[in-house]
């Protein structure tokens, strides 16, 4: 096993008087050590990593036709039903009202809340 190499005890300079004592002597509890390296950086997606919208299929032998998700019998269920979807049509237009009228939302979000109103046909019971 290596041990690691330590840092001379150091202080600050130009502080209140017996300050720089108290510095040296908690290093002496504690030394820190001399290869104190970079904490690694996680991977970001960038535009390097992204593939070429123009250029080679990664799945050659799939057809361009073919649905994104399976369909029919074969298809997972989503939890998504009629009826959740018209609960979810009664609610989200009073939620962005509710956002629309708040003193944080900048004017652009409220033109464009007030566009998606007027494009909402009313729901009528039937």
């Amino acid at each position: 096993m290596v041990r690691a190499r330590k840092q001379a005890a150091q202080a600050a300079s130009g502080q209140e008087y017996g300050r720089a004592k108290e510095q040296i002597e908690a290093q002496a509890e504690a030394p820190l050590p001399a290869n104190i390296l970079p904490l690694p950086v996680a991977p970001s997606a960038g535009p390097l990593k992204t593939p070429d919208a123009f250029g080679q299929t990664v799945r050659p032998d799939e057809p361009i036709w073919s649905p994104p998700m399976p369909r029919g019998p074969a298809a997972q269920p989503t939890g998504h039903t009629h009826q959740r979807a018209q609960k979810l049509g009664i609610i989200i237009p009073g939620l962005l009202a509710t956002m629309g009228s708040s003193n944080f939302v900048t004017p652009a979000t409220r033109k464009v809340l007030r566009q998606y109103e007027a494009s909402i046909v009313p729901l009528t019971d039937a």
